[in-house]
């Protein structure tokens, strides 16, 4: 019983170790990925922000217009 618990560990360790290659292997990638959201997230928060200075005719981002 030990025995087949031992091999199930290594087993599942080679796996957890294959999976953290195959993840650094795409870093750059989701780097460029999460970068380009993070571009757009903050495109559409300053619309929405801008939108709403409007609507309310108050200057929230402290830039002097509305």
């Amino acid at each position: 019983m030990r025995y087949a618990l031992g091999t199930f560990w290594d087993l599942f360790q080679q796996v957890q170790i294959h999976k953290r290659k195959t993840e650094a292997g795409n870093l750059e990638e989701r780097i460029v990925a999460l970068e380009e959201e993070l571009i757009f997230t903050q495109d559409v928060l300053a619309q929405t922000l801008q939108k709403l200075e409007q609507l309310t005719g108050q200057d929230f981002d402290g830039d002097g217009q509305v």
